[in-house]
């Protein structure tokens, strides 16, 4: 019997020689010089500050019949951070919106429910039906 060892078998994978990202990933495609396009199309966040998002939401508190904004929320931390700064710290009245794809963990759905009923704000599931 033969045996086999790793380095019998030539494979190469092709990378992206920005990020590694391999030639597998979904959707991927590289340029002459080896660079994919998630990288090539990439444009870096500008962040403008407290003083930009203030001005920003001045502009539409008060003006929506019911509600100023909509905020996505997943029962995480960040989420669950962001809706209350926004209803809070910013005084925005606020649909709260939470797109449930099935992955959602049971820990999501008591947070979510924890942290809109604390706020005091209307909250829409969105549910995907499963294909």
């Amino acid at each position: 019997m033969t045996q086999l060892y790793e380095s019998d078998f030539k494979w190469e994978l092709k990378r992206c020689t920005k990020c590694v990202l391999p030639e597998t990933f979904p959707g991927i495609s590289f340029d002459e010089h080896g660079v994919c396009n998630y990288c090539n199309d990439y444009k870096k966040v500008e962040v403008k500050g407290e003083e930009e998002l203030v001005s920003l939401l001045s502009k539409y508190r008060g003006k929506g019949k019911k509600y100023d904004c909509i905020v996505p929320i997943s029962g995480g931390r960040d989420s669950s951070y962001v809706l209350n700064q926004i209803v809070k710290k910013y005084d925005m009245r606020v649909l709260a919106l939470t797109v449930d794809n099935g992955a959602m963990m049971p820990d999501g759905y008591r947070n979510v429910d924890r942290v809109t009923q604390a706020l005091k704000v209307d909250h829409v599931w969105l549910k995907m039906r499963n294909k």
